[in-house]
């Protein structure tokens, strides 16, 4: 029973604790003293609970105890990244693979991730869902994102304007639209929808260079949003990160540019968990 639980990998990993009252009942009928008895016990419960994750196959890599623990619960596991180098998503299919290689040619000096493993009800074409919802890029207008150095609520982009709509197949989309994002002067932006199977990937980047003033901060192509989400049938397996390539100069400013770019990478998620993810999370 207990190998039946490591091998079937497409189990939700919520049903495997109730193997555990199986168990019970073969560990009474094992000729075995109670105190080895509760020790074999415990061993098996804190295997069953850490495999009951696992058998998911995570394509996440170095969590610990604790993000574990919070991705059970369904909810969102963010940080603060120093390099690409850092990112904690596996080289999976096309679709991650291509991910990796456009942080790896921006490597962005400013950069964040989110994970996340979403229980869902199998059958539902939620992919398609999420997918709609992120090309009305016109709502991103309602995203705040909350400024630690002036302690203040600032939105993500202000009038933002659909500047062209492109469908190139059944599976790509784009979306080219001009935002306000401050306290930067107005740049374009390229949006790319990829839905391919089970898979759906999700890029944005700047299409044109971004100026505080006269000094331009971002090279067009720089800033960068990614989102690679894989149904597993009845498990949405969830990976986002963004960030921005910055001009040397900026850098100096350090924790003021934490807020222009990670800041907002950090709200752009959890407006995208908020909005789209619990509405479909089986609670």
């Amino acid at each position: 029973m207990f190998l039946d639980v490591i091998a079937n990998k497409n189990r939700n990993w919520k049903s495997h604790l109730s193997d555990c009252e199986g168990w019970r009942t073969v560990l009474y009928n094992m000729n075995m003293k109670p105190m080895y008895r509760f020790l074999f016990a415990l061993l098996l419960f804190v295997t069953i609970l850490i495999s009951g994750i696992s058998a998911v196959e995570l394509p996440f890599k170095d969590l610990s105890s604790t993000d574990i623990a919070a991705l059970q619960r369904g909810e969102a596991v963010s940080q603060i990244l120093n390099s690409y180098k850092d990112i904690r998503l596996k080289n999976v299919d096309e679709e991650s693979k291509k991910l990796l290689e456009l942080m790896k040619k921006v490597k962005p000096n400013f950069l964040s991730e989110t994970l996340m493993v979403i229980p869902i009800e199998k059958g539902q074409n939620y992919l398609d869902y999420i997918q709609t919802t992120l090309m009305d890029v016109e709502k991103f207008d309602s995203i705040t994102t909350w400024s630690i150095r002036r302690e203040k609520e600032f939105p993500l982009f202000e009038d933002t304007e659909v500047l062209s709509v492109n469908s190139f197949s059944n599976e790509i989309n784009s979306v080219e639209a001009a935002h306000t994002m401050r306290p930067f002067r107005p740049h374009e932006s390229m949006y790319e929808f990829l839905l391919k199977g089970n898979t759906f990937l999700f890029t944005s980047t700047n299409s044109t260079p971004i100026y505080y003033n006269m000094f331009r901060a971002v090279k067009k192509g720089n800033m960068i949003n990614v989102l690679w989400i894989k149904d597993m049938g009845d498990t949405l397996l969830v990976y986002g990160a963004g960030g921005a390539s910055v001009s040397p100069f900026f850098t100096l400013f350090g924790d003021r540019l934490d807020d222009s770019f990670t800041g907002r990478v950090q709200a752009f998620f959890s407006w995208f968990y908020e909005t789209s993810i619990k509405d479909i999370m089986i609670q």
